[in-house]
C-alpha cells in the first residue's frame, strides 16, 4: 500500500508538471552533476557534506553514486548542492526535485528538502520528502514553490537522530524549475513622493504588483534614467543647490517587462548655504579630515597631522604619496552657481617642473571629467594658478608672486556667472570676464595632489569650498 502511495505522488507530480508546460511555462534543469558521473570517471563535484564526508560508491543506475558518511558528532548530516542550483529564482516558479536514496544503516529518516533563502541567508521557506532509510534504493520527490523573486534556492538530502558509523548513499538527483510565463508588465508605481536639501532629493513610492514579482524600479530624472533599485527609495545625491528637477519611476520583472512610468514629481532643491565644505585640519590622530561645515569628511594618505598651522594645526604633504580624497556630493558640484576655492598654504620648494610642473591642492575632476571640472594649484614659478572648466568655456589664469618663501599665504579661486578672479593674501592678481557655464561632475575632490600625480610638497590649512 504504502509503495502504490508514493507511485500515485509520483504520478501526480508528472501531471503538474506537464500542465505548466502545457500553460506556457518554462522548465529548466539546474543540477550540473546529479548522476555524480562527471565525464565517466566519477565525480562529487557540486556537492558538498555538512558534518558529512563524501565519496563515491555505487549507483543506481550508471557507475557511480555519492557515499555519505557521517563525520562530527552531530544530531544530522547531510550532503548539499554547492553552489545553491538557484542563485535568482522567479517567485511563483515550480521547483521540482527527484532522488533515489538507501543505506548501509537502515531504519532512519532521511529527507530531501528544498529550501528557499533570503538575501539575508534567512530560509523563507522548505518543500520536503522524507522516506525511513532501507537497504535497497527508495526514490523521494518533492516540491516547493518560490515565494519571492531574487531569493536562491538550495536542496539538501538530511539523515536525521544520527549515530556513529551511519552511512547514506544516493544517486540520480534532479532539480527541475519551472518558471511560469510573465503574463505582462508590472503595475504602475503609485504616491512618488520627495523631499529636498541643497545637496539631496530623497525618493519615495508605493510598491507595485506583478502576475510573477517586482523585481526593482527604475528612476528617471529629467527623463533619462539615473538609478536600478530593489526597494521602494532611492536619495539622488548628485544634484545641484537651487535647482529644479522632475522624476518619475517604473517598475520592472524578471522578464524584463517594465511598466508604465509613474507621475512626474517635481523637486527644487534648496539654496546653498554658502561655505558647503570647511575643513580646519586640525586633525592630530586617525584617517578622517573632518568637514566642520558639512558632511564632507576626506580621507587621508600619507598625510603628517599636528603641524604648525596658520590657524591652530595643520596638515604636512610629502610629495610623493601624502593626500586626502573626499568622495563626489551634490553641495560639491556647483552647478551654474558662483564657486569659491580657498587654503592657507605655506611651503619652501617649487615644483619640479617638466612632466609634474605643478603642485594640485584642490581638484574636482580631470581635463577629460564629463561635466567639466576645477582645479587651484602652484605652478613650476610658484605662482597660483585656477582653472574653471564648464558647459560654456574653460577660464585658467595664473598670477600672483612666487609663493615658495616659507610663509603662510592665503589664496583663493573665484568663479561668478560672468567672471573668474584669482585672489592672493586678499589682493586680486588676476581676473577674465567670462561665462563659464554649469560645472557638475561625479569625481572625487582630491586635496594635495592630483591622482598619482603633481604631489604638493608644503604644509595646507583652513581649506574651503564656497558655493553661492
Amino acid at each position: 500500500m504504502v509503495r502504490r502511495n508514493r507511485q500515485l505522488l509520483l504520478g501526480l507530480w508528472v501531471i503538474i508538471v506537464l500542465a505548466l508546460h502545457a500553460a506556457g511555462a518554462s522548465a529548466a534543469e539546474v543540477l550540473p552533476n546529479g548522476t555524480f558521473e562527471g565525464s565517466g570517471s566519477g565525480s562529487l563535484s557540486g556537492w558538498k557534506g555538512t558534518n558529512a564526508s563524501l565519496a563515491l560508491g555505487t549507483g543506481h543506475t550508471g557507475s557511480f553514486g555519492a557515499d555519505v558518511s557521517l563525520s562530527a558528532q552531530a544530531a544530522t548530516y547531510a550532503i548539499v548542492a554547492s553552489p545553491r542550483p538557484v542563485s535568482s529564482a522567479v517567485a511563483g516558479s515550480l521547483t521540482s526535485a527527484t532522488a533515489w536514496v538507501r543505506s548501509d544503516t537502515p531504519g532512519k529518516r532521511l529527507c530531501m528538502k528544498i529550501q528557499e533563502y533570503n538575501s539575508s541567508g534567512s530560509v523563507v521557506g522548505t518543500g520536503a520528502s522524507c522516506v525511513t532509510s532501507a537497504t535497497s534504493w527508495t526514490q523521494l520527490a518533492a516540491q516547493y514553490t518560490v515565494q519571492a523573486s531574487g531569493d536562491s534556492v538550495a536542496l539538501i538530502l538530511v539523515q536525521s537522530a544520527a549515530a556513529s558509523g551511519d552511512r547514506f548513499s544516493v544517486d540520480d538527483v534532479g532539480l527541475d524549475v519551472t518558471t511560469p510565463t510573465d503574463a505582462g508588465p508590472p503595475t504602475t508605481p503609485q504616491n512618488l513622493t520627495g523631499s529636498a536639501t541643497s545637496s539631496s532629493v530623497s525618493l519615495a513610492w508605493d510598491r507595485a504588483a506583478d502576475d510573477i514579482g517586482v523585481t526593482g524600479y527604475t528612476v528617471y530624472r529629467d527623463g533619462l534614467p539615473v538609478k536600478t533599485v530593489g526597494g521602494t527609495s532611492w536619495t539622488d545625491a548628485s544634484v545641484s543647490p537651487s535647482t529644479s528637477y522632475a522624476y518619475t519611476v517604473d517598475a520592472f520583472d524578471a522578464a524584463g517587462n517594465h511598466s508604465a512610468q509613474s507621475t512626474q514629481l517635481s523637486v527644487t532643491t534648496a539654496a546653498s548655504s554658502a561655505i558647503v565644505a570647511l575643513w580646519h585640519m586640525d586633525e592630530t590622530s586617525g584617517t578622517v579630515m573632518v568637514d566642520s561645515a558639512g558632511s564632507n569628511d576626506g580621507t587621508l594618505h600619507s598625510v603628517q597631522l599636528n603641524q604648525p598651522g596658520a590657524l591652530g594645526k595643520a596638515y604636512g604633504f610629502n610629495g610623493s604619496s601624502s593626500y586626502v580624497s573626499v568622495p563626489s556630493s551634490g553641495s560639491l558640484n556647483p552647478g551654474s552657481h558662483d564657486i569659491t576655492l580657498s587654503a592657507k598654504v605655506k611651503f619652501s620648494l617649487l615644483p619640479p617642473g617638466g612632466g609634474a610642473a605643478d603642485y594640485d591642492l584642490l581638484r574636482k575632476g580631470l581635463s577629460t571629467t564629463a561635466g567639466g571640472d576645477y582645479k587651484m594649484e602652484i605652478v613650476s614659478s610658484g605662482k597660483t594658478l585656477c582653472l574653471f572648466r564648464g558647459s560654456g568655456t574653460q577660464v585658467q589664469l595664473t598670477g600672483g608672486p612666487n609663493l615658495a618663501n616659507g610663509a603662510w599665504h592665503t589664496i583663493s579661486c573665484e568663479k561668478t556667472a560672468t567672471s573668474v578672479r584669482l585672489i592672493v593674501d586678499g589682493a586680486v592678481k588676476a581676473s577674465k570676464s567670462a561665462t563659464v557655464g554649469t560645472i557638475s561632475n561625479s569625481s572625487p575632490l582630491y586635496v594635495g595632489a592630483k591622482p598619482n600625480d603633481d604631489w604638493y610638497i608644503g604644509l595646507l590649512d583652513e581649506v574651503f569650498v564656497k558655493v553661492q
